[in-house]
Parts: C-alpha cells; sequence; structure tokens
C-alpha cells in the first residue's frame, strides 16, 4: 500500500515538505527513487537533508508496504531497529514485541502497542512481501 508523503506521521513537517518540492509526492515515489544507495544520495542533495535522513524515510516506507503496518507502526518499528521488510520477515515475535515495546516513547504518533498476536501477523504478512530496497 502507498500513502501521501503528506500523510507520513513518522516524517518531520520540513522532510515531507521538502520531498514534495522535488516531486516525491507518495510513498510510492519515495520507493522508486530511493530504493537504490545512489537514488537515496541523489535524494539528499535535492532536498538539502541529510542521506542518514533519507535512509530513514526510505527505510520507513518500505516498511509501510507490509500489510496492516501504517506510517505510525513503521515508525516504531524503524525506533525498535527493524529497518527493513527483510529484517521484519525474518525477526523473532516475542523479542520483536519486547523491542517495540521498549521503543514505544520514540514513536508518538502509535496510539497503542500490537499485541503478540498481531506481530506475529505482521511477520507472516512480511515474508510475502518482495524486497526492493538495497
Amino acid at each position: 500500500m502507498f500513502y501521501p508523503i503528506g500523510d507520513v506521521e513518522g516524517f518531520s513537517e520540513r522532510l515531507r515538505a521538502r520531498l514534495i518540492k522535488v516531486g516525491v509526492k507518495t510513498t510510492r515515489h519515495l520507493l522508486d527513487r530511493g530504493a537504490q544507495a545512489a537514488g537515496r544520495r541523489t535524494l539528499a542533495a535535492a532536498t538539502g537533508e541529510s542521506e542518514a535522513e533519507i535512509d530513514r524515510a526510505v527505510e520507513i516506507a518500505d516498511l509501510m508496504r507490509v500489510n496492516g503496518c501504517g506510517a505510525g507502526y513503521a515508525t516504531l518499528l524503524h525506533a525498535a531497529g527493524v529497518t527493513s521488510v527483510t529484517a521484519l520477515a525474518g525477526a523473532d515475535a516475542d523479542a520483536l514485541h519486547a523491542a517495540l515495546t521498549a521503543a514505544k516513547p520514540m514513536a508518538r504518533h502509535v496510539r497503542r502497542l500490537p499485541t503478540l498476536a498481531q506481530v506475529r501477523a505482521c511477520i507472516a504478512d512480511a515474508r510475502a512481501v518482495q524486497p526492493i530496497v538495497t
């Protein structure tokens, strides 16, 4: 699933505005242009954002492709150290649930933590998503 950049809660207002200004209007556009390292470097230069910030944005957009994983949950996963669909697909559900609980204070947009069953379902869904970010 793809979302308008302006709706991605895990991105700062500044980042959203700068991405939109360079023509990145959806998470799909962000992944199309940032799936490769060279594209992320180009986006960083075009937006004036750091490469680390663009990497983070691309990683969150990538996680948002997993069924049921919106911006808030993707940001929470990222704060817990899950930076790719591949990492999510290989995660241990119990360990990830504990990491999400610990990371919750860093993801202010998340209203409630997922249950262990929801974490298991998310991991299973991630296994069906083709990796695109390298």
